[in-house]
């Protein structure tokens, strides 16, 4: 329970219920790192999903690509689409440190 819930051992005790002393009252700090990693976890589900919704209007685009100048207009996003699946990999794969340089990177991106 310690681990799981990221307590000290006295706050352990308290939450479940060995000690009478005070009321179990979470840390300031542990409920901001909590509300954090909800936080950091939220945006790589909802990157994966517009990067999947990316990916297959991508897919469907190129299949309806009846001229020339249809392929022509796609040529912007070709280069784009490895970068999306390599992406998508590592939210559905890697290790969490991964993921946040991922974070980072598109923040950057997007600031700038």
């Amino acid at each position: 329970v310690r681990k799981l819930k990221g307590l000290s051992f006295r706050d352990t005790l308290v939450y479940l219920g060995i000690s009478n002393d005070r009321q179990y009252k979470p840390d300031p700090k542990t409920l901001r790192k909590k509300e954090l990693v909800r936080a950091f976890r939220q945006w790589c589900n909802n990157y994966c999903d517009e990067l999947c919704v990316l990916y297959r209007t991508l897919q469907k685009a190129k299949e309806e690509a009846k001229t020339e100048e249809e392929i022509e207009a796609l040529t912007g996003f070709y280069h784009q689409e490895s970068l999306w699946l390599y992406q998508v990999e590592i939210l559905l794969g890697y290790s969490n440190q991964k993921k946040f340089e991922l974070y980072r990177e598109v923040m950057r991106g997007r600031q700038g």
